[in-house]
């Protein structure tokens, strides 16, 4: 999948280094222009820390279970939340927010790492995000945040100083 994805190489070479070192940060901020990759690249990073290959720079492999399950959203340890189906406003609630710490109690299922990927992540609203600010400043082992936007300035001080950003 790396290879046939064009553009933010330097980008995915940095988080490969960061994976391949343990020293990704617990939350990372995807921050840049509409339509750039920043979702598939947050996809790539779950299926990159998630691939069984045992070659590290054949991963992501694409045809391991993870690699497979990953970009179908079919993984149970890569959670996704978008907008609130069910509110009228273009948001992510705080309800959702919820949620996602409830399931992030149990052990993850099968990854090695999990990942909440939050797409967009500047329609959280207030309580929303400050629901989730300890989370994202101290998640359960292995477990990583990817908030994606495109206005970064839309979401909280507190979100962004607890974010490593990736522009």
């Amino acid at each position: 999948m790396s290879e046939d994805f064009i553009g933010n190489s330097e980008t995915r070479r940095r988080l490969r280094g960061l994976v391949e070192t343990d020293r990704l940060h617990p939350c990372l901020l995807f921050e840049g222009s509409a339509g750039i990759g920043k979702a598939t690249t947050a996809f790539w990073l779950a299926m990159l820390s998630n691939c069984q290959e045992e070659k590290r720079d054949i991963r992501p492999c694409g045809g391991c279970w993870s690699c497979r399950q990953i970009p179908k959203g079919n993984h149970p340890d890569v959670l996704t939340i978008g907008l609130d189906s069910t509110k009228t406003a273009s948001i992510i609630s705080v309800a959702q927010a919820r949620e996602v710490i409830s399931q992030l109690t149990v052990k993850p299922f099968h990854a090695r790492r999990r990942f909440v990927i939050i797409d967009p992540a500047d329609a959280m609203t207030p309580e929303a995000a400050n629901a989730l600010l300890k989370t994202f400043e101290d998640p359960p082992d292995q477990t990583h945040f990817v908030l994606i936007t495109s206005a970064p300035a839309s979401l909280l001080l507190t979100v962004r100083s607890r974010s490593q950003r990736i522009r």
